[in-house]
């Protein structure tokens, strides 16, 4: 593994962790929120911001 794929996947690992923060807070799952957002940033951070709270 060349050092710029560990760059890039430390890097996707800590941007996963916004989205999920977010979902969280939202009463979400983090684990699987970090997990979207490590994969799917962009498409996983507009998702968190719209979604509507948990209220159950």
């Amino acid at each position: 593994m060349g050092i710029d794929t560990l760059l890039t996947l430390i890097i996707s690992a800590l941007l996963g962790l916004i989205p999920a923060k977010i979902a969280k807070e939202k009463g979400r799952r983090f684990c699987l929120w970090w997990l979207y957002g490590s994969t799917l940033f962009t498409i996983a951070l507009i998702h968190s911001l719209v979604i509507n709270k948990n209220t159950y």
